[in-house]
């Protein structure tokens, strides 16, 4: 009995040993001699020997050993094949895991202190507020690093409850702010991408073992929604979460939505829910999916293409157009009631879209290429020309050759008069453009309107326009008052110029600080430049140079109306001045340095220009 105790014992005190020699290893080594250590150990063929001992031990430990070493004898076999990613043990998984979770919760412990770091004000004299965007950018790269742990993580936490409530927390930390913070007259906290997936993806596989997962999933995430009033998913995200759901779960919410109280959240057709609804009705009922649109259309342009095709599926192309005719309504938010007559006026511009990227722009040049087709299917050619031009103008507004060409191409008889009505409007906003912000038709006769009628009928026309562009800039250049009130526009010109390139290697500061920068215009400076290439505009180079030598001293900005004394622009006009003049440039400083003797920092600026005094 002694004696096996004592065996025992002494086994007891070798393991012990053991135990305090693994730990002085890795107090003493670094990670990399560690890891050195352990590939001379499992280099040994029998290292397999060591396996028993390592399930007595740890069988977590010994599986992912196994696993380790079984992956790396078939890489061994098979030479050109490399070994795919090793799952960590349970044990470093939780330890990530852990990890993770204390960065989370280091994150939502300052939220509720108004002197903590998601207390934010925008001048120091301002009460703070909550910025909850702050918490949400800080915690996605948390979640981020969350998410290709969670199928493994979840079975081992056996935790369900986790991620709701970690957003409760959240939710009674918000609270926690003082009244006088009114931090409930904010929007709260909307949690970004990968955090919104994290807690959706939790909830997800809390309901795998119910009989219908779908329908708890979608219950329980709208209870969710309902206990909370600050802390919010991504609604984009949380749309393209269930439709990727398996299609069975997809129909279990279907019906649960199309059944329950959740109705209310769907009269609003920015609710994600209806979103959602409408999307899985579009794939599991048809029918009332062109229902719906048809009762939303007024609010939601997007609804009219489903419409739309149906009609034209039954060939009823009468009803097509009327569908047409609401969807541009719904578009320019005139209401369905009052449906839009592509004959009468362009699109208007706010609904136009920057991008032709755009899947709205794209949605938009199919629905007018349809009704196009629809219109001259039903013997109406005014109106099919007319939606053509739009189609055109709608898809290269700024490109001058493109409408042109196709405007004369649609050209008949019988589609003048509704043709002229629209080019005519294209020609005006494209001046608007152009030139200086205004009021729309408040514009004097410029160049702009002179280039555009050339360019729509250049045999009469192209003549007209030189003889109004000489006399104008014979006026400019005679007339300093002239130059004055349309400086803006011969600047407009000159940049337009196809030499331009040439006025900016010989005139680089005139060109940045007196011509204009195309800030948002630079879609239709090719189209201008290209039209006064044809008419041969470099002939006037000389002169409108000529004019600006003359004239730009009139417009130097004037030093006693600085602000904060700051003379940069000055300095900046007077360099202009001394590339375009150098002549007038000294009688200007010269008077300059008469009545503004006393204001040093307008000299100072002038000499960090380094110009001549």
């Amino acid at each position: 009995m002694e004696k096996a105790k004592a065996a025992s014992t002494g086994k007891k005190a070798q393991v012990n040993t053991r135990q305090k020699n693994g730990k002085a290893l890795m107090e003493s080594l670094t990670s990399n001699q560690i890891a050195t250590i352990l590939d001379i150990l499992f280099s040994d063929k029998e290292s397999h020997r060591f396996m028993d001992r390592f399930r007595k031990a740890d069988a977590d430990m010994a599986a992912t050993i196994e696993t380790i070493l079984n992956a790396e004898a078939l890489v061994d076999r098979n030479k050109n094949q490399t070994g795919a990613p090793l799952a960590p043990s349970k044990q470093r998984l939780l330890e990530n895991w852990d990890s993770l979770w204390r960065k989370w919760n280091d994150c939502v412990y300052q939220v509720g202190d108004e002197h903590g770091k998601y207390a934010e004000s925008e001048n120091d004299w301002e009460p703070p507020f909550f910025d909850g965007s702050a918490l949400a950018f800080d915690l996605e790269p948390i979640a981020e690093e969350m998410l290709p742990l969670i199928e493994a993580v979840f079975p081992l936490k056996d935790d369900p409850e986790m991620f709701s409530a970690a957003l409760e927390e959240i939710e009674d930390n918000i609270h926690g702010y003082p009244e006088w913070m009114s931090v409930e007259d904010y929007d709260g906290c909307t949690l970004e991408n990968n955090t919104t997936k994290c807690v959706l993806k939790w909830f997800w596989l809390a309901v795998q073992e119910e009989s219908k997962p779908g329908a708890v999933f979608v219950s329980r995430v709208l209870d969710m929604e309902d206990d909370l009033k600050l802390v919010a998913l991504d609604d984009q995200e949380t749309i393209a979460f269930f439709s990727e759901l398996p299609e069975t779960a997809r129909r279990e919410v279907y019906l649960h939505l199309k059944a329950g109280k959740e109705k209310l959240y769907m009269e609003s057709i920015h609710s994600k829910w209806h979103k959602i609804h409408h999307l899985f009705e579009k794939a599991f009922d048809p029918a009332k999916a062109l229902e719906t649109n048809k009762k939303y259309l007024a609010d939601n342009w997007r609804y009219g293409l489903p419409l739309i095709q149906d009609a034209l599926k039954r060939t009823d192309l009468k009803q097509a157009e009327a569908f047409l005719e609401k969807t541009f309504a719904a578009l320019q938010r005139i209401g369905t009631d009052n449906p839009w007559q592509p004959e009468n006026g362009l699109l208007k511009e706010m609904y136009y879209f920057s991008s032709k990227e755009n899947n709205d722009h794209k949605e938009i040049c199919a629905l007018l290429e349809i009704w196009s087709q629809v219109a001259k299917q039903r013997g109406n050619n005014k109106r099919s020309a007319a939606v053509e031009l739009q189609r055109v103008i709608y898809n290269s507004r700024d490109n001058w050759a493109e409408v042109i060409d196709n405007y004369n191409r649609l050209l008949e008889p019988d589609t003048e008069k509704v043709l002229e009505q629209l080019i005519t409007q294209w020609q005006n906003e494209t001046i608007q453009s152009s030139l200086e912000r205004r009021e729309p038709g408040k514009h004097e006769d410029t160049y702009i309107h002179w280039l555009l009628a050339a360019e729509l009928n250049p045999k009469e026309n192209a003549a007209l326009f030189h003889e109004k562009m000489g006399k104008w800039l014979n006026e400019i250049n005679q007339n300093g008052n002239v130059f004055d009130k349309r400086w803006r526009e011969l600047a407009r010109l000159t940049k337009d110029l196809p030499n331009e390139r040439r006025i900016q290697e010989d005139f680089p500061f005139f060109t940045k600080t007196v011509l204009p920068n195309d800030y948002g215009d630079s879609d239709l400076t090719p189209s201008r430049r290209a039209a006064l290439k044809k008419l041969n505009m470099d002939q006037q180079y000389p002169m409108i140079m000529k004019i600006w030598e003359k004239h730009l001293g009139r417009i130097l900005p004037n030093p006693t109306l600085a602000r904060a004394s700051n003379y940069t622009p000055h300095a900046q006009w007077l360099k202009a001045l001394h590339e375009i003049s150098p002549a007038r440039y000294a009688r200007i400083i010269g008077e300059w340095r008469l009545i503004h003797k006393n204001r040093k920092n307008l000299w100072r600026d002038i000499q960090a220009l380094k110009l001549p005094l």
